[in-house]
């Protein structure tokens, strides 16, 4: 978080979401500074015309079923209405001087009906792909990639969009402890059973 202050009190991850407020433009897309673009983003923009607010779920597990209502902060849309503002709002006054970060205090608030008729949607996987964390587990993601984020990404060699866009089908993408990406398709082989393909780099 912020080393900033304010009357005596840390900032903290209210000093990052309280700069969305300020924001010129009927739709914004808020990235973190470890995020990169693999298409246009305007596709994400594009459900902004049926929301207030959109974001992914922090990726966890390799079928993406976490059922925590943590909401990964790094990318976050938003429209310019009062309802997105309120959301914003209220992730500040949850924040501010405390040791807390932002990402528990979006899902908290957007999913619990605490601002009536605001419309908050998630995102599919692909329009904010994450490394799963736990264990370096897999991640499943379906159609292209538009933008991936996560530190651990600047670990990776160049083309990272070549490789994560490589096929478009449904894939299974894993970073591995040791030595490069693995990537695998995940095909239908029959019913009930998946079949492994491993792509060459």
């Amino acid at each position: 978080g912020s080393a900033s202050v304010l009357d005596n009190k840390p900032l903290g991850w209210s000093s990052k979401v309280s700069n969305m407020l300020f924001s010129p433009f009927e739709h914004t897309l808020y990235v973190d500074a470890d995020t990169r673009f693999c298409d246009d983003p305007q596709e994400i923009l594009a459900e902004l015309r049926h929301a207030d607010v959109i974001a992914n779920k922090e990726a966890r597990d390799a079928l993406y079923t976490t059922q925590s209502p943590m909401i990964n902060g790094g990318v976050i849309g938003f429209r310019k209405t009062s309802k997105a503002a309120a959301l914003i709002y209220a992730v500040i006054r949850l924040t501010f001087g405390k040791s807390v970060g932002d990402q528990p205090q979006w899902g908290y608030v957007a999913m619990s009906g605490r601002i009536s008729g605001l419309r908050f949607h998630l995102m599919p996987l692909r329009f904010h792909f994450q490394h799963c964390r736990e264990q370096h587990s897999a991640c499943v993601v379906s159609g292209k990639v538009i933008l991936f984020h996560g530190r651990v990404w600047s670990q990776m060699l160049e083309g990272k969009c070549r490789l994560l866009n490589k096929v478009t089908t449904t894939r299974i993408f894993q970073l591995l402890p040791d030595g490069p990406p693995h990537l695998n398709i995940l095909e239908p082989h029959q019913r009930h059973t998946w079949h492994l393909e491993p792509i060459q780099m």
